[in-house]
């Protein structure tokens, strides 16, 4: 039951966290080149510190992103179908679509 709520905690909170980066976070709307361009006139960066910073959003843009779909992917093998579709919904009335293909549910 513990790791349940973890999941679920973890599964709905992913989004706030990401959404806490300058920008928007990694593989949202304001996307990395926002940030790089705010840090650019805040910071005074130079080409060479642009473009390792690029780097360095886009690896941990693909870092949560497979934490998200690793946690999904438990998820979905621990929670119901009926479960999963509820919490769908709980993130469709905080406004966020599923961004994620419908996988299907794995016998538990």
């Amino acid at each position: 039951m513990e790791i349940k709520h973890s999941l679920l905690i973890t599964a709905l909170a992913f989004p706030l966290v990401v959404s806490a980066y300058p920008g928007g976070g990694p593989g949202t709307h304001g996307g990395s080149g926002n940030r790089i361009d705010q840090l650019e006139q805040s910071l005074g960066l130079s080409e060479l510190q642009k473009t390792e910073l690029q780097a360095l959003f886009e690896e941990q843009r693909r870092k949560f992103k497979a934490i998200h779909d690793e946690t999904r992917i438990k998820m979905e093998k621990i929670l119901t179908p009926e479960q999963m579709q509820k919490m769908q919904e709980i993130h469709m009335q905080h406004g966020k679509k599923p961004k994620h293909r419908q996988m299907p549910q794995q016998a538990n």
